[in-house]
């Protein structure tokens, strides 16, 4: 009888487990989907600063009410499985799944963020142009969701150590990291709206970009204009390049990740200035780290572990994304009103800084045959 009631209550506690299991499997998802559209969120609030720029006047506008919903629903999505999980009797340590506490830290601070972004434009008026993008309260605000998809990130790579080979070889399995590593490339490419290439084209004049009103006020033809895009088209290339090498070498994620974070990243982005005309040179470069990747994962761990073929992915990323951009631009009537020696200049330094880049984060000097994300 003994041992009959052992095995109940061993299957009822496997049960149990199970249960919580899929549970914090779907609130995984739920957080992903809710983290996605608060970005979302902000990308609509983005469009109506480029549209509306010098005409807001209301802090209560529609693009708030559809940000601030957003963030609403994910802190209500916080509270209900921290709540529900206190009353199962969990210790506080584990009211939220493991690396979400950050997420719940994040988005009390965002809350926060907003009201002093009330505040902030009550007493110093509506960010127009520039402004906006480095503005404190919206900074505050970039910091607090930076914070909420970082827990994300955090619960995923808790997730990918439990199962790593699952993790390296499902694209499913492996898109919740993804997807959060995305989120967070675009949190951190948030400060270069007005030196981002795609966002605001100066090699062309403003071709695409120019017509809005805080970006046609803009004198394109002054040597200013020439230094602010061609920083940016190296930072940002900078900071993709990071993004693309970071998870490839340390979690071994799955062919068609790369693809997946830039293509979601620079898409919510042109939205906001329609300047999807500038999609296949994101897509390319894609495309082309994916392809790399493929041949690297096909090589097995010694290739895996090689540095080669990182500094490879290192030095197309830069290079297609940038030739592309320009030979999209020289199509437009007006083609790159750049020098040449501007344009060339800023494809050869961002080819060279990914190369050089990869010597920073890419460790050539263990050559070991273990995964670096366990080692």
């Amino acid at each position: 009888m003994s041992l009959r009631l052992n095995g109940s209550e061993r299957s009822s506690s496997v049960s149990s487990s199970a249960e919580k299991e899929g549970s914090t499997i779907a609130f995984h998802w739920l957080m992903i989907t809710l983290g996605s559209l608060i970005h979302v969120g902000a990308i609509i609030d983005a469009w109506t600063h480029i549209h509306f720029g010098f005409a807001i006047e209301l802090f209560l506008s529609p693009s708030h009410y559809v940000l601030y919903a957003m963030w609403l629903s994910t802190t209500l999505a916080l509270a209900i499985y921290a709540v529900r999980s206190a009353l199962r009797g969990e210790v506080r340590s584990r009211w939220l799944p493991k690396g979400y506490n950050i997420s719940a830290l994040g988005a009390a601070l965002y809350g926060l963020g907003g009201i002093f972004d009330a505040f902030w434009h009550e007493a110093f008026g509506f960010e127009v142009f520039f402004e906006a993008a480095v503005a404190p309260s919206h900074l505050w605000l970039v910091f607090s969701a930076f914070m909420i998809y970082l827990g994300t990130v955090r619960h995923s790579l808790y997730r990918l150590d439990l199962s790593p080979e699952k993790h390296s070889s499902s694209f499913v399995t492996a898109l919740p990291l993804s997807l959060g590593l995305a989120l967070l490339l675009a949190t951190a490419m948030w400060i270069t709206w007005y030196f981002d290439p795609l966002i605001i084209d100066y090699a062309s004049g403003g071709a695409v970009a120019g017509h809005f009103p805080p970006i046609k006020i803009l004198d394109f033809s002054a040597p200013t204009a020439q230094i602010a895009g061609y920083v940016g088209i190296v930072l940002t290339n900078m900071i993709l390049v990071g993004f693309v090498l970071v998870p490839l070498y340390r979690w071994r994620l799955p062919v068609g990740t790369v693809t997946v974070m830039v293509i979601f990243h620079y898409l919510t982005r042109a939205f906001t200035n329609d300047g999807y005309v500038y999609l296949p040179a994101v897509i390319g470069a894609g495309i082309a780290a994916d392809l790399t990747w493929a041949w690297i994962r096909s090589g097995g761990e010694r290739r895996l572990s090689s540095a080669f073929g990182y500094r490879l992915i290192a030095f197309l990323v830069p290079s297609v994304l940038s030739v592309a951009y320009f030979w999209i631009i020289a199509t437009f009537p007006a083609g790159i009103v750049w020098p040449v020696h501007v344009w060339g200049g800023s494809i050869a330094i961002s080819t060279l800084g990914g190369i050089l880049l990869s010597y920073g984060l890419i460790d050539d000097s263990r050559r070991n045959l273990t995964n670096p994300a366990r080692g």
